[in-house]
């Protein structure tokens, strides 16, 4: 708004100029005036620009820049669905993409991949896919460290791959599609709708995608390795919880027994019946409290 207005007045005082007649005095005053207001102007063009091409989403995106303040996040996150949220809402707010799908291969019987996250609102675009129905296509992206539509449909190399391909293009309204690869194996894949008044995916984009992917391979494992931990230690703290349970029942009942028998609800003991009872009594404390 302020930059509008600094124009406005500058236009303002241009008609002014061109309207009134021009004497030596009125000419030397303005012309003053326009090389402080030319001074002054430099020094908006730069934050014009940027205020030009944030209307119309052409600001230039420094694609190194923003992937690296990513990779630093992903480092830090162990919870799957935290990560895969980020990941995806990095993607729409720097990279400008309209829809993405996070797929995440699955383990137990057939492998699928599970869309963990996506964008789009239909129903087939959260359904898993079973590897072997697709394997021509994904045994492509991985061979070639990511795919775009175009080259999809232009290379006659994909020929094998291109039905099933176009078809996953379509129901995630995707114009490229990564491999995340761990150790040799194909972890997930991420679709990447049309980037806004963007032209596609560069060469340099993709350069730096692939160095994203590298990292997200290692977060994703970081995340299973936390799950399988966090699994283990929540088996561990039920074993004891029930352990605990199993070992303080008896001794709590073997401690009011024994405070009974010091009351005197059973009879009076010898003082040294006494002792011994009260010694018993206090191990039995002292047990409980370790449990």
């Amino acid at each position: 708004f302020v930059i509008i207005l600094i124009y406005a007045t500058f236009f303002w005082i241009l008609l002014r100029i061109s309207l009134q007649e021009v004497t030596l005095h009125t000419l030397l005053f303005n012309s003053i005036l326009f090389l402080i207001l030319s001074f002054f102007l430099a020094s908006l063009k730069e934050r014009t620009h940027a205020f030009i091409d944030h209307i119309f989403f052409r600001q230039k995106i420094h694609y190194k820049r923003v992937i690296t303040n990513i990779t630093t996040q992903l480092t830090q996150l162990v919870d799957l669905e935290t990560l895969v949220r980020t990941i995806v809402t990095f993607f729409q707010r720097e990279l400008l993409v309209e829809h993405v799908t996070f797929l995440v291969a699955e383990k137990h019987g057939k492998q699928t991949f599970k869309p963990l996250k996506t964008t789009l609102p239909t129903k087939s675009a959260g359904l898993s896919i079973l590897k072997e129905s697709a394997s021509a296509f994904f045994d492509a992206v991985v061979k070639q460290m990511g795919i775009a539509k175009v080259e999809l449909d232009s290379y006659p190399q994909y020929d094998h791959a291109r039905s099933i391909g176009d078809k996953l293009f379509s129901i995630y309204k995707a114009e490229l599609c990564l491999p995340i690869i761990r150790r040799g194996r194909l972890i997930a894949l991420i679709f990447l709708g049309s980037r806004k008044n963007k032209k596609g995916y560069t060469l340099e984009l993709r350069k730096e995608l692939a160095n994203l992917n590298a990292v997200l391979a290692v977060a994703l494992e970081n995340t299973e390795l936390y799950q399988e931990v966090k699994t283990v230690s929540d088996l561990k703290t039920d074993i004891i919880t029930i352990v605990s349970h199993q070992l303080r029942t008896p001794v709590t009942s073997m401690r009011w027994g024994l405070s009974l028998m010091l009351q005197g609800t059973y009879g009076r003991f010898k003082r040294e019946q006494t002792d011994a009872l009260e010694q018993l009594y206090h191990n039995t404390l002292d047990t409980i409290s370790m449990i």
